[in-house]
């Protein structure tokens, strides 16, 4: 009879092979990268290893060890087979799938282990254990594995498969085999060949793990090449559009800058008034294109770093417009272009938001619709697209009739140092910054920004916004409630603009009817009801004619000119002697509109908020600081000029120093009212000076304003500790300025109009970050508090060394956050203490009473 090799001897042979599979995995695993599952595949390849010793070592241990041993650590590989699979496809863990059916096995492989004559029923329910554990890995490989290879692995589904379909058959084969001894044979040969398979499906399982470890990494390594060279193409478009925007910068920086060198020179060189002044003029316009230039580079930086917050602040709509129509109304009327605003009537009027990027996003766009618009018209549409209880989302439309925008174009046009027209003979200069610091804006306002070409040419771009709204919102002070359906006749051939008027008369509660021809509006006059008859005429300057609309009788006349700063706006009014007439320049804006509308019904209505003129603040402040002796240590040539400039129109003429050692021997030499201090300066910088100063003791009660470039809170702080009295930041605003010289000069009794605090000029300090201005006013708060009960105590108790000592404290803090009265008052105190004044405990009360009122108003302030 043939021999047939032992079950024993067939393990132990294929353990050898697993035992050196599970080597290389191991090895594998050590010196290449390797994916998740991988290590797991390493133990269950090592324990299907040890599973075949423990079989072929059968006869070394007690047959209920090693079979218990044997097959709880087979079983204990394909479970994390199955956990290794889909660790590498990234599905969870299953405990309950993977090793629940390992602790079920176990009691009953135990019970027929021990029972009499129960090898068929170990294999019969080993066989139905294996089964599952392999048809489930098949399950995971064809659905799971495809996910993260690209593909299915037919080696490893194959032998999955393979072993499932084996073990699942050689269940009902061993239950239904005879015992008998002729049929042995039979069983053994099929036993063995059973085995054989298993064996040689599970090696070929094995090698497939290695393989397809291989196969990701090799894929994930191509995928990395097309990444890295799609990632070098976008670098090389990106270099090549930073390249285009170089070369256009350099265009558009010294397209200006050599006119104003140029006009420098020009003006310089002409005696001629009126020749200098147009020169002078054309180097201000100049500047001004130079500085929009810079702004919209460090916008553009501030956006990128995500360093740019939005403010919350009460703001009217109509004031925003009317500002962004300021800036732009002058590229429009010199094209002779129609200006259009048309705000939709249920607009509301006031709002919580950011003011100051909403106009920075309506200047840019206007601004690129007046430069590719030759003529025709440009505008903005603002309608309410929805609102609830809290809020209101806001829809602007910035539309033109110019050169228009293609697809392809629009596509990228939102896109930073991206043009419409970028080639070296463009018509149109600009950094292509201002559309990407619009998205990157509206964006951080909750909004979203496109254009679409507009139906007769032209474009349109639109964006949304999402507005807190402001108490009181939905009405104008501005508004008289007498104007309540007040019929108004209006007078204008532009379809569009005589909409938006009407839309404005609306918004301010009246009831207008438009016409767009004088002979109609007549008609409609004439025919007119006492109880519909108008009460105030709006008519455009070009329908009026030389002889004016004679037939308005005394009805009030509004007449609508093309530009308030046009020629037309200047033109006279039509001759009427029985109506009392206004003018108005486009474009209109409901608040342009009221105010005209009260100085004609009222003739004594003032409109408020006029900026006073540079020339007006100087006369304002004449009289506290005409005379005084100051000192401008300054090293810069043309600050100089420019601070002796604006000291010289509050009638002071100043000394200069160019350095440190100059302003030290000119404060010992002659004595002054105040010494203004740059911090950066040749030879002894402004902190050592002020500190020399300081040290003698004939000018310890000398103020020093630190007047600098740098901003930053340390050197505020630094500035301080040197002994100055208070810091002021470039670029110095005039009124800023004569404020601090009527504070430290005059004397806090003759300084005019001093804030409690000067909010505008705080959040400057900070780089214009609102929020972290009102983080400091909180943490003022927080800090001084209570300082004004201790006050009272220390006067109680007369410790005013410890009162100056507190006063020193909260001057620091004070400069930071610009509470300047606060700063004023706590300095005078020090003063007062150090020279033991006979007032300083009265002014501990003034220092106790100022704090109180200061802690108020921020507290106010940080409830709004």
């Amino acid at each position: 009879m043939t021999s047939f090799p032992d079950m024993r001897t067939i393990a132990l042979a294929y353990s050898v092979v697993l035992v050196s599979l599970s080597i290389a995995m191991a090895y594998v695993a050590a010196t290449r990268p390797r994916y998740p599952g991988f290590l797991a595949w390493t133990y269950a390849t090592a324990w299907s290893a040890l599973g075949l010793i423990f079989v072929g070592m059968r006869g070394v241990f007690p047959d209920v060890i090693s079979v218990l041993a044997a097959n709880m650590t087979v079983w204990l590989g394909m479970a994390f087979i199955c956990r290794g699979l889909n660790q590498f496809a990234g599905a969870p863990n299953n405990n309950w799938l993977d090793f629940a059916p390992v602790a079920l096995a176990l009691p009953i492989y135990i019970h027929y282990t021990l029972s009499f004559n129960s090898m068929k029923m170990r294999l019969v329910f080993g066989s139905l254990f294996l089964s599952y554990f392999f048809l489930r890995g098949a399950y995971i490989s064809l659905q799971r594995l495809p996910k993260v290879m690209g593909g299915r692995n037919l080696l490893l589904s194959g032998s999955l498969a393979l072993l499932g379909i084996v073990t699942l058959t050689r269940a009902p084969v061993t239950y239904f085999s005879s015992d008998t001894s002729g049929s042995l044979f039979v069983t053994d040969v099929l036993q063995a060949a059973f085995l054989l398979l298993i064996l040689f499906g599970n090696n070929l399982m094995t090698l497939s793990f290695i393989v397809i470890n291989s196969q990701r990494l090799e894929k994930d390594l191509a995928d990395s090449e097309r990444k890295t060279q799609a990632a070098r193409i976008e670098a090389e478009a990106a270099n090549q559009a930073k390249s285009r925007f170089l070369a256009a910068m350099s265009h558009e920086i010294r397209t200006p800058l050599n006119a104003v060198i140029g006009m420098s020179q020009l003006a310089m060189d002409t005696r001629d008034y009126s020749r200098r002044r147009e020169f002078l003029s054309a180097i201000s316009t100049s500047g001004q294109s130079l500085l929009a230039i810079v702004n919209d580079i460090l916008d553009y930086s501030k956006l990128e770093a995500g360093k740019v917050s939005l403010e919350k602040s009460r703001f009217e709509l109509d004031e925003v417009l009317s500002q962004v129509e300021s800036i732009v109304r002058l590229g429009a009327s010199e094209k002779g272009l129609d200006f259009i605003f048309a705000v939709s009537p249920k607009t509301p009027f006031a709002f919580m938001g950011d003011a100051m990027h909403l106009k920075q996003i309506l200047v840019n766009l206007l601004g690129n619709a007046v430069k590719f618009t030759h003529k025709g018209e440009v505008g903005v549409s603002v309608d309410v697209l929805e609102q609830d209880a809290l809020s209101t989302e806001l829809c602007f439309v910035v539309w033109d009739t110019g050169i228009g925008i293609t697809p392809a174009q629009a596509k990228d046009l939102f896109c930073p140092f991206v043009q419409a027209d970028s080639s070296m003979s463009r018509n149109y200069g600009g950094t292509g910054l201002g559309l990407s610091i619009s998205r990157g804006l509206v964006e951080l306002m909750g909004g979203r920004i496109w254009v679409q070409e507009r139906q007769g040419g032209g474009s349109s771009f639109f964006f949304t916004v999402r507005l807190e709204k402001a108490p009181g919102g939905e009405r104008s002070h501005l508004v008289d409630s007498s104007w309540a359906g007040m019929p108004v006749l209006v007078l204008d051939s532009n379809p569009a603009s005589g909409k938006a008027v009407c839309d404005a008369l609306a918004g301010l509660s009246f009831k207008p009817e438009l016409f767009s021809g004088p002979a109609l509006a007549q008609k409609a006059f004439e025919q007119a009801s006492n109880s519909k008859a108008y009460s105030i005429i709006l008519a455009a300057q070009e329908l009026c004619g030389p002889e004016g609309l004679s037939w308005t009788g005394g009805v009030p006349l509004i007449v609508l000119a093309a530009s308030r700063n046009g020629q037309q706006a200047n033109a006279p009014l039509p001759e009427n002697p029985n109506s009392r007439k206004g003018l108005i320049g486009r474009p209109v804006t409901r608040l342009s509109l009221a105010h005209t509308i009260r100085r004609l019904l009222n003739p004594g209505y003032k409109e408020n908020g006029a900026e006073e003129t540079l020339t007006q603040q100087g006369e304002r402040f004449r009289k506290q600081l005409e005379g005084a002796r100051v000192l401008l240590a300054e090293d810069n040539e043309v600050n100089r000029i420019l601070a002796l400039e604006f000291l010289a129109r509050v009638g002071i003429k100043a000394d200069v120093a160019k350095n440190g050692i100059e302003a030290l021997d000119a404060v010992r030499r002659k004595r002054y009212d105040m010494v203004l201090m740059d911090i950066q300066m040749p030879v002894m910088d402004g902190l050592a000076a002020a500190a020399a100063i300081r040290a003698d003791p004939c000018c310890k009660d000398l103020p020093i304003v630190a007047m600098t470039a740098h901003t930053m809170t340390q050197d505020i702080e630094n500035s301080l500790a040197a002994g100055m009295n208070e810091h002021l930041s470039k670029p110095v605003k005039p009124e800023a300025l004569y404020q601090v010289l009527a504070r430290w000069i005059s004397g806090l009794d003759k300084a005019p109009n001093l804030p409690v605090l000067n909010m505008e000029m705080g959040a400057k300090k900070v780089g214009n970050d609102q929020e972290l201005y009102f983080k400091l006013l909180k943490i003022f708060k927080n800090e001084h508090g209570n300082d004004p009960a201790r006050i009272l105590e220390m006067l109680s108790a007369g410790d005013m060394q410890s009162l100056k000592t507190l006063a020193h404290s909260i001057r620091g803090a004070t400069v930071i956050i610009e509470a300047s009265l606060l700063a004023g008052i706590a300095w005078d105190m020090e003063q007062a203490v150090s020279e033991k004044q006979e007032d300083a405990a009265q002014k501990a009360k003034f220092f106790h009473d100022a704090l109180v009122e200061t802690l108020h108003h921020i507290d106010s302030q940080l409830r709004n």
